[in-house]
């Protein structure tokens, strides 16, 4: 899949339309979610996946290698209708210095289950490259109560293509706090590592998809619990320096009997997963979209003012595919 800028452009001028549904606002985050409770006989979501077309990252003089904002995209199967416990798996992008010369950028794969654990980052060795004419899909699975998979796939070019895996199973130690054991594979080899969570006396995490989200952030983790030590990384300038940034072919499994696409089979990675529902997702009625605002935000003189309300991020979905768009007010990434 190759997506040039005089694509993306022609797509942007000529093929957005408003969701079915007028958008929502939060301020931790910019993109779609569909919900179980919105559909009938369905059961619960059992995997989720988006393929991510990122455009190039704009970089600032000031910008150090390792200082420069970085985007986050993401899927997350979540428990509740406002994703306040969330499998979330996904890529932060960084316009870095060393690569700008060259026309490649970084994107650090990583997952969390929260609000039970940190954000996890693979070692930099699996660290992803990428262009205008790369695309990086994430998929998160549930596979019982207390098992999940997640798998990054990355294609850079034509006929290229590399996968990162991690199985993940989740347990309460001797002394009733959560750990989180992953056994995970990739390019540069295999291995396992485990995690300790934050909380104690708190019953098991149990991992559940009573709604699904594809979204956009300036940070990790999103809601009011983010992990401070990713302080540096929640930049509100950091959105409009990827603008904008496209989700192609979001795929969504249900537990039920749901609805089957003609044209897809079941997950290949599991397929007793249970039905994938159609194309179009953004077009079912059902969807709901998400803009990121700040509050307070800024009046004309550039001080904070708590009347005003600033939007950072916006989500729009075309006609004639199923993709999502979801970018900076600013058109694309001007005045950044």
């Amino acid at each position: 899949m190759h997506w040039s800028s005089t694509t993306l452009t022609v797509l942007g001028l000529f093929l957005i339309a408003s969701p079915a549904q007028a958008n929502k606002n939060r301020t931790d985050l910019c993109g779609m979610s569909m919900h179980a409770s919105d559909m009938p006989n369905i059961g619960s979501f059992a995997a989720v996946q988006g393929t991510w077309v990122i455009p190039e990252g704009l970089q600032r003089y000031e910008d150090s290698e390792r200082d420069a904002p970085g985007v986050s995209q993401s899927v997350a199967l979540c428990c509740g209708d406002d994703c306040s416990l969330r499998l979330a798996a996904g890529t932060l992008s960084y316009p870095r210095e060393d690569h700008e010369k060259l026309g490649y950028y970084t994107a650090e794969p990583w997952f969390q289950l929260s609000p039970a654990f940190p954000a996890i980052q693979w070692p930099a060795d699996m660290d992803l490259t990428f262009n205008t004419s790369a695309v990086i899909r994430s998929n998160v699975q549930i596979l019982g109560p207390s098992k999940a998979k997640i798998i990054f796939s990355h294609y850079l070019g034509e006929g290229s293509g590399l996968q990162i895996r991690a199985d993940i199973e989740i347990s309460m130690n001797s002394i009733n706090i959560p750990e989180m054991h992953v056994n995970y594979t990739g390019s540069h080899g295999q291995g396992t590592f485990k995690r300790v969570g934050k909380m104690k006396d708190i019953p098991q995490p149990e991992l559940c998809g009573d709604s699904a989200w594809w979204f956009v952030s300036d940070r990790y983790d999103v809601g009011p619990e983010t992990d401070p030590t990713m302080e540096r990384k929640q930049r509100p300038d950091a959105l409009g320096r990827f603008t904008p940034v496209l989700i192609s072919n979001p795929r969504l499994w249900s537990t039920g009997n749901g609805q089957s696409d003609p044209h897809e089979g079941l997950l290949e990675e599991n397929p007793g997963l249970g039905r994938m529902f159609p194309a179009y997702l953004p077009f079912s009625g059902l969807a709901r979209f998400w803009d990121m605002v700040r509050h307070p935000g800024v009046d004309e003189d550039g001080n904070k003012d708590d009347t005003v309300t600033e939007v950072m991020c916006r989500t729009r979905a075309f006609l004639d595919d199923d993709m999502i768009m979801m970018h900076a007010p600013y058109a694309w990434g001007a005045g950044v």
